[in-house]
């Protein structure tokens, strides 16, 4: 980026010997003719660059800058700053200005976004984990709720078999044939097994 001055400047010295019926290309290759020839003969390797900036507003007023300090004696490097290119700072507002004069300057708009969404997203994270607690009590109260009514189906089923235990025990067997009554007894024993043998 440091030639591309120097390139403006060639540019410059050509256009002061301008001839009628020069187009500007014309112009440039004599810019670069002679920028060959006061480095050995090195080529302008940036050329590239020069074609992209060379009709923006910002290189213009660089140019226009450095041909004032060059007409008014300033010696300067030909050096390109990112200053030279950067937006000057904004002025406050009417309103800000107003506001900071009274006395009713408000915090800056940046952090008081930042601490609303802080807050908003403590606030979320607080209700997020009461969510959590409730979901697990409520997981917890549906376990013993299902503990209880397995054990309430497990009683009624044993209360069911031993009416029937009952009723297979005290029925009749005369007008059973041998066969029903071996099952009887089969029935009878697995039954008894069920209700009666030790839980261990």
């Amino acid at each position: 980026m440091l030639a591309v001055p120097m390139v403006v400047s060639f540019r410059r010295t050509s256009t002061r010997v301008f001839q009628s019926g020069e187009s500007d290309d014309q112009r440039t290759d004599q810019a670069l003719q002679i920028y060959a020839s006061e480095h050995n003969d090195k080529p302008f390797l940036l050329q590239h660059i020069w074609r992209v900036v060379r009709h923006e507003r910002k290189w213009s007023a660089y140019v226009k800058k450095l041909n004032k300090e060059k007409d008014s004696g300033a010696t300067r490097a030909n050096v390109v700053s990112a200053e030279d290119f950067s937006p000057k700072e904004r002025p406050i507002g009417h309103k800000k200005a107003k506001d900071e004069r009274n006395g009713k300057r408000k915090a800056p708009e940046a952090i008081s976004a930042i601490g609303e969404k802080l807050d908003k997203f403590i606030e979320a994270s607080t209700k997020a984990e009461k969510i959590t607690e409730a979901q697990e009590s409520l997981a917890n109260k549906k376990l013993e709720v299902a503990k209880l009514n397995h054990k309430v189906a497990q009683e009624q089923t044993k209360g069911k078999m031993l009416d029937l235990y009952k009723d297979l025990l005290c029925g009749s067997t005369s007008d059973l044939s041998e066969e029903a009554k071996a099952e009887r007894s089969k029935a009878l024993e697995c039954m008894r097994l069920a209700l009666f043998a030790n839980p261990n």
